[in-house]
């Protein structure tokens, strides 16, 4: 399993919705864009790190242009900043697709809504996924976390992600608070099949939240109860 890094810093990114982006070439245009590809600007990256880099603008210009230009997601509306694009041809992923131009994209699925929590400045939603990272150069925490898992108890996410030096790199600290690893069947079955990913890798069930600012949820549901 290869290990990923943020094209920026150099940091591991570990997949968290909400914390780290995937820049796609895909959404770039030739040949205007080559200095991007030259420099390098495309690939995996942490959201704080696109926002604190030059080129955050010019990437939110590029994903506005090709959700609305390309695949045809209509602008619905702009507050500050943000540029609010819809998706609604497939109900299980209506979304409201929030692009700030510093870089910060946000994809905010109608039927994630009804287990919105209000903070004191935007809400969290709820996400439930795999989390399949590489631990080898940690072995230790590898082995601790699915020795932990493997016997039916819980990891702290913030945990994982203090002990892996990421901290700094969150955008959004408080989506990760609560977060925590668990197995189910399928992820102990795979582990004991393939004991020597013991102190390698760790492939769990991933809960934890992405943070919407209170602008962002706002216009969205001012949006969807016209």
């Amino acid at each position: 399993m290869t290990v990923l890094h943020c094209l920026f810093c150099k940091n591991e990114v570990i997949g968290l919705t909400g914390q780290e982006h995937v820049l796609d070439t895909v959404f770039l245009q030739q040949p205007e864009d080559h200095e991007v590809t030259d420099a390098g600007i495309y690939g995996y990256c942490h959201k704080l790190c696109l926002i604190n880099s030059k080129w955050g603008s010019l990437w939110a210009k590029r994903w506005i242009e090709n959700y609305n230009q390309t695949r045809r997601f209509p602008i619905i509306g702009n507050s500050g900043n943000v540029t609010f694009l819809r998706y609604d041809r497939a109900k299980p992923l209506n979304s409201i697709i929030a692009i700030a131009d510093n870089g910060s994209l946000i994809d905010v699925r109608d039927k994630h809504l009804p287990k919105k929590i209000k903070l004191k400045n935007g809400y969290l939603i709820p996400q439930i996924e795999n989390l399949n990272i590489n631990l080898s150069t940690l072995p230790n925490l590898a082995e601790e976390i699915n020795s932990t898992l493997f016997k039916g108890g819980s990891y702290s996410l913030k945990s994982l992600i203090e002990q892996m030096g990421l901290s700094n790199y969150l955008i959004y600290p408080k989506a990760i608070e609560d977060g925590r690893l668990t197995m189910n069947r399928e992820h102990k079955k795979a582990l004991k099949q393939n004991p020597s990913s013991y102190r390698k890798s760790v492939w769990s069930k991933l809960e934890y939240a992405i943070f919407v600012p209170q602008d962002i949820m706002d216009f969205t549901l001012t949006y969807l109860n016209k």
